[in-house]
């Protein structure tokens, strides 16, 4: 081969090699982009979630459940006005039945 058909295709090559080079580092840049998203999108759903767990075992509270009972208009039982249902025994009807 001829040093300018050598030349050419080293010439090719480092082209080549050159626009290889800036599409990895686009690549990179864009990968970087995203991940610098995905934490903050991670350390706001964290926020929330601890927001959240708070919340939640705030409301667990007997007095808070009791205050939100209230607001709704209901009243704490009256044991007068409870009925008391017999359990039906499944396996006690069978018996019988043979």
């Amino acid at each position: 081969m001829s040093r300018v058909v050598i030349f050419f295709l080293l010439g090719v090559v480092l082209v080549a090699s050159a626009l290889g080079l800036v599409n990895a580092q686009y690549r990179t840049r864009t990968l970087f982009v995203e991940l610098d998203r995905a934490q903050q999108r991670t350390a706001a759903l964290e926020a929330d979630g601890n927001r959240l767990r708070v919340e939640h075992a705030r409301n667990a509270q007997p007095a808070a459940v009791e205050t939100a009972a209230r607001r709704l208009g209901l009243k704490p039982i009256d044991a007068r006005e409870t009925v008391f249902i017999p359990a039906v025994n499944s396996s006690a009807e069978r018996s019988t039945k043979k």
